[in-house]
């Protein structure tokens, strides 16, 4: 019972947040229940630019993801979304449906591994950026990935 009802609300976020009238602010969060987890700013942006991109579910299966998961999504997020990412080369040649679908099935570890071949403990280090992502895309380069936390968007609000 309890499952259907989750459903039925993921569904209904998605569509809220994928309504062609979306606005683009910085700020611009969806509402949600106490277990969803919504973000904002340059990550909400760019999800949802590959959700409409691909036709996959994006923002509604990351409002719910484990901290695991979001980390690792928001790292891969900020290499596609920042021009001047390191990264962005490994992902020239990837359509958004494979993007998209990449983000939602693969082992956070492994997308931590990818975006920082010399990355060992990749768990701990994704744990270590947290569950929102970071004020801006461009601190997930290589130098910050996996160094220092830096501040959420969130946290730095709330300061």
């Amino acid at each position: 019972m309890k499952r259907d009802a989750l459903a039925d609300t993921l569904s209904e976020l998605a569509e809220d947040c994928s309504s062609s009238a979306f606005p683009p602010a910085d700020t611009l969060t969806c509402s949600a229940g106490p277990w969803l987890r919504p973000f904002g700013g340059w990550a909400l942006r760019a999800a949802f630019e590959i959700e409409q991109r691909s036709g996959i579910r994006l923002l509604a299966p990351l409002f719910a993801a484990d901290d695991l998961r979001r980390a690792a999504v928001f790292s891969a997020l900020a290499a596609w979304y920042d021009p001047g990412s390191e990264y962005r080369h490994l992902l020239s040649d990837v359509t958004a449906t494979e993007f998209a679908q990449w983000l939602l099935a693969e082992d956070p570890a492994e997308i931590a591994r990818i975006l920082d071949e010399g990355a060992d403990e990749p768990l701990t280090r994704l744990a270590r950026l947290g569950s929102q992502p970071l004020a801006a895309a461009e601190h997930y380069r290589s130098s910050m990935l996996f160094g220092a936390r830096t501040v959420s968007a969130g946290e730095a609000k709330a300061t």
